[in-house]
């Protein structure tokens, strides 16, 4: 009986205990602050340099807002100057540069406000080339390395973006389509698409605690047996950075802030400074960064017929709808084929799916990549 009390007890005490929990919703912080966000890179390999300018926003604001009306500068150590031409979206290039490796660069940017922004000087870096990109198939999907090395053992500092393209088809092929009242062939190819993704995670790898510069089986990323992009064939476009000490700093504090969030573990956001400042207005912070190297870059591909396990399965189902009942066709799906009681018989109805499984154009584009 004691033992049973004891229980009835922690039962009444958890149940309080949970009736006493309500959901809490935070004040948004609302402010008028809108300072300039700069993403600037010059590429002396390729003697580009281009510019991503916006301005930071509210949580509960759509954006960024693109800054489109700046006039942005490089400026040498020597005194030379190339202004950089908007391409569009807050987006400012200039190409046919002529950068010696370990010149020295700045940005100056000026606002319709009449505000000036500058940057620290800084020196652009050559790269050293990728030794391999390689992947291995193992628990729950394939996961890609990046290789590399500096014989000098001077860049120590890299960071890495990848793009990704995959070839997919829908679940079904379907040659006819239902437009304004009418069955009629299809006139393109809607089975067979091919997408590309940017990646949006901050990749970077140090030597600084080796003996040598050298990284090896750095992994970049990693895709499910059970992923679209494994279905046909997938490729990924690996780019490799070197970054100054100030640079990888800078990108491995963004990095925390951004992508280690979530658990009482994790470390506290703190604020990310970078090499740019106001010089109309000192006290204004400025996020972003200004670096400069050269590229390297590495492609490769993985072919469905290479991977051990071969686990992607279409979740897609198939319908039938009447010919009498097309008028109260859902323009939402999609037809697959005809229905007949045989092959020379009159049409009865038709098959239908979900746009998406039948019109492979909702999720990437019919035109095949010129690498592909």
């Amino acid at each position: 009986m004691v033992n049973r009390g004891k229980r009835n007890l922690a039962w009444l005490v958890t149940a309080l205990m949970a009736s006493c929990i309500e959901p809490y919703q935070p004040p948004v912080i609302v402010a008028d602050n809108q300072y300039l966000v700069v993403d600037g890179y010059l590429d002396n390999g390729r003697g580009s340099a281009s510019v991503r300018l916006s301005r930071t926003q509210n949580l509960t604001e759509n954006g960024p807002t693109a800054e489109s009306t700046a006039r942005v500068t490089l400026e040498g150590e020597g005194g030379s100057r190339f202004p950089l031409a908007h391409q569009g979206n807050g987006v400012y290039a200039v190409t046919g540069l002529n950068v010696p490796p370990g010149a020295k660069y700045r940005l100056r940017i000026g606002t319709a406000t009449g505000k000036e922004y500058l940057s620290d000087l800084v020196a652009s870096k050559p790269t050293p080339p990728i030794d391999s990109v390689t992947w291995r198939a193992g628990e729950g999907g394939v996961q890609v390395y990046v290789n590399t090395h500096d014989p000098l053992n001077r860049t120590v500092y890299y960071r890495w973006e990848y793009e990704e393209t995959w070839e997919f088809t829908a679940a079904f092929s379907s040659s006819i389509e239902y437009v304004n009242g009418a069955i009629v062939p299809r006139k393109e190819n809607v089975y067979r698409c091919w997408r590309t993704q940017k990646s949006t995670a901050l990749s970077l790898g140090t030597s600084a605690r080796l003996s040598q510069d050298v990284i090896r089986d750095f992994p970049l990323v990693f895709v499910p047996f059970e992923s679209r992009k494994l279905r046909i064939r997938y490729s990924v476009l690996v780019r490799q950075f070197a970054e100054s000490r100030e640079g990888y700093d800078y990108w491995q504090n963004l990095k925390k802030n951004t992508e280690n969030l979530g658990t009482l573990f994790d470390p506290q956001p703190s604020q990310t400074t970078g090499n740019l400042r106001c010089v109309s207005d000192p006290s204004e912070p400025v996020v972003g960064y200004f670096g400069a190297s050269s590229t390297e870059e590495q492609r490769i591909f993985i072919g469905y017929d290479e991977l051990p396990f071969q686990r992607y399965v279409e979740s897609c189902q198939v319908d039938t709808v009447k010919i009498e009942d097309l008028a109260r066709f859902d323009p939402g799906q999609s037809l697959v084929g005809e229905i007949r009681g045989g092959t020379r018989r009159p049409v009865d109805g038709y098959t239908y799916s979900t746009l998406g499984c039948v019109d492979c154009r909702t999720a990437g584009t019919t035109v095949r990549p010129d690498f592909w």
